[in-house]
């Protein structure tokens, strides 16, 4: 099951909860605050890519470096 962020549409609560598919597109997950199930799915950043692993020179590597190439706007 993932991880998903949410936005409550009645009190603004965000929060996050760990859920199957089937509960988010069926509207079965409930704001811990006021229990609405009127929530906007929130896009979190990514973790980092780091060149070598943890452990080495800690510099940034874009997921997507493939597909940008040179002109990558998340190149660190």
């Amino acid at each position: 099951m993932p991880f998903y962020n949410f936005k409550c549409k009645e009190c603004d609560t965000e929060f996050e909860i760990l859920a199957s598919v089937s509960d988010k597109t069926e509207h079965m997950i409930h704001c811990p605050d006021c229990d609405s199930n009127e929530l906007e799915t929130l896009w979190k950043a990514a973790p980092k890519y780091l060149k070598g692993g943890l452990q080495s020179s800690q510099e940034f590597i874009c997921p997507n470096s493939e597909i940008c190439g040179e002109a990558c706007e998340h190149a660190g």
